[in-house]
C-alpha cells in the first residue's frame, strides 16, 4: 500500500481507533422499524478488519439509541412501567429482528484487540438493567469485550455521550435510573419519554414516516392535518390526562413540575416538540472542564464545531431519514454519518466525520408520497373528535345529575 495512502487511512503513530456511531434506533422489524437494514452497518465495521487497521486496537462505540426499546411493544402494548421482565422481552424482539447485525458484530469481536462500548441513550435506557446487559453480552459471544456506559464513555482526551442529557425532555438522573412501582424496579423514564409512550406510540401506525422527514417544519406545513393531530393530542394529554394521572393515580412516572410545564408550553407554541442540543454543548465547550474532543449524537444532524483547541463532533444518525423537497413530492435519502478518532495513548491524533451512502430500503418500506398518510391521519382526527364529544357529553350528564 502506498505510504501516503496508508498514512491518510491510519496515522502511523496511532495505536487505537475509535469508531463512533449513534442513533441506529433498531426496532422490532417491519415498516415502523427505523432501521431494518442494520446488517449494512457490519459492512462498514468490516472495513476495519484488515490493513492498515489490523495492527492497532479498534474500539466500536455505539453512542446511544442503538436499540429502539421505546418504540418496541410487548403484547401489542406500550407501557411506561418497564421492569426487567418487560425489558428482556423487548430486547428479545429486537435481537430477533436484527440477528444479522448482532451476528456480524460478534464476528468482529472475535478478532484480536477489538471491543464494543454501548452508551445509553433516551431510546434504550433498558440497557441500565444488568439482566439486559447480560443478554446482550451473551448474544455477542464476547465476554470481557462488551461494555455498557450510563450516558457517557470517556477515554483519554475524548468524551463520548449521547446528548439526551442536554435535552430537558429526556434528561434522567444518572444516579437513579430506576424507581419503585408496585414493589418492582422500573425505569425512571423522563417525562418526555413517558409522553411519547402515552401519546405518540398509539399513533405510530399512521405517523411513523413523518418522524423521519426533514426539515420537520416543512413536513408539518405540507401536512397541516398531521400538525393538528399531534398538537391536539399532546395538548389534551398535558392539560388533562397527565394532570388527572398525576393527582389521582399516584403514579410516580406522571409527576408534574413547573419546569416541565413551561417547556411543554414553549414547544407547543413552536409547533415542534424537538430541540437542538448543539447550542448547549457549544456553550459548555468554553468551560474549564470541557474535554479536548467531545462527541455527541441525539440530534440526527451532523456538524463540526471548534473552540480554541477543542472540537465538538455531532454525529448523524443511521436510521432511515429523508430530506423533503419544498413541494413535498420528492424524498431524498440522507447519508449515514459516523466519527473516526485516531489516538496515540491518551492523545487525539485526528478526528473527523465519515459519510457513507444509506443502504437500499426494503420493498414497500417507504410511502411513494408523504401525502399517502393523510387518509389514516383523517381517520385519527375524526376518532379524536368523537372521543372529545363523548367526554363533554359525559361531563354534562354528570353535572346535570349533581344538580
Amino acid at each position: 500500500m502506498n505510504l501516503w495512502i496508508k498514512e491518510r487511512l491510519c496515522p502511523m503513530a496511532a495505536d487505537r481507533l475509535l469508531v463512533v456511531l449513534s442513533d441506529l434506533e433498531m426496532g422490532a422489524g417491519g415498516v415502523s422499524d427505523d432501521f431494518p437494514q442494520s446488517e449494512s452497518v457490519i459492512e462498514v465495521l468490516a472495513r476495519y478488519d484488515d490493513a492498515p487497521y489490523d495492527d492497532i486496537e479498534v474500539v466500536f462505540v455505539f453512542n446511544g439509541d442503538t436499540f429502539d426499546f421505546l418504540k418496541t411493544s410487548v403484547d401489542g402494548k406500550y407501557t411506561h412501567h418497564v421492569d426487567l421482565t418487560v425489558a428482556r422481552r423487548k430486547f428479545a424482539r429486537i435481537a430477533q429482528a436484527h440477528s444479522a447485525f448482532l451476528d456480524g458484530l460478534a464476528v468482529r469481536l472475535q478478532r484480536p484487540r477489538r471491543s464494543v462500548h454501548f452508551v445509553v441513550g433516551n431510546h434504550d435506557p433498558e440497557l441500565f438493567f444488568v439482566g439486559v446487559q447480560q443478554d446482550l453480552a451473551r448474544r455477542l459471544r464476547a465476554p470481557g469485550r462488551v461494555f455498557v456506559h450510563s450516558w457517557a464513555y470517556t477515554t483519554g482526551e475524548v468524551r463520548i455521550e449521547h446528548g439526551s442529557q442536554g435535552d430537558s425532555l429526556f434528561r434522567m438522573d444518572p444516579a437513579h435510573p430506576f424507581i419503585k412501582y408496585e414493589g418492582r424496579d422500573v425505569i425512571a423514564y423522563p417525562w418526555g419519554s413517558v409522553a411519547l409512550l402515552d401519546v405518540a406510540m398509539p399513533m405510530q401506525p399512521a405517523l411513523y414516516h413523518v418522524d423521519r422527514l426533514k426539515p420537520r417544519e416543512r413536513a408539518l406545513e405540507l401536512l397541516p392535518e398531521v400538525k393538528e393531530l399531534i398538537l391536539a393530542s399532546y395538548w389534551r394529554y398535558w392539560t388533562g390526562e397527565r394532570l388527572r394521572s398525576a393527582w389521582g393515580a399516584h403514579d410516580p412516572m406522571t409527576h408534574i413540575s413547573w419546569t416541565m410545564f413551561k417547556e411543554v408550553i414553549h414547544r407547543w407554541r413552536s409547533g415542534d416538540m424537538s430541540l437542538s442540543v448543539r447550542d448547549r454543548y457549544e456553550g459548555w465547550m468554553t468551560g474549564d472542564r470541557a474535554p479536548k474532543l467531545w462527541i455527541v449524537g441525539h440530534e440526527h444532524c451532523p456538524s463540526v464545531l471548534t473552540w480554541a483547541d477543542r472540537t465538538l463532533l455531532v454525529t448523524g444518525c443511521w436510521r432511515n431519514e429523508y430530506a423533503l423537497s419544498p413541494d413535498g413530492r420528492t424524498q431524498t435519502r440522507l447519508p449515514n454519518v459516523y466519527a473516526e478518532v485516531f489516538m496515540e495513548g491518551e492523545k487525539v491524533l485526528r478526528s473527523e466525520l465519515i459519510e457513507v451512502a444509506p443502504p437500499p430500503l426494503p420493498a414497500g418500506y417507504c410511502p411513494d408520497s408523504v401525502f399517502d398518510i393523510l387518509p389514516a391521519v383523517r381517520e385519527l382526527l375524526a376518532s379524536s373528535a368523537q372521543r372529545q364529544a363523548d367526554v363533554k357529553a359525559q361531563q354534562a350528564q354528570e353535572a346535570r345529575e349533581k344538580e
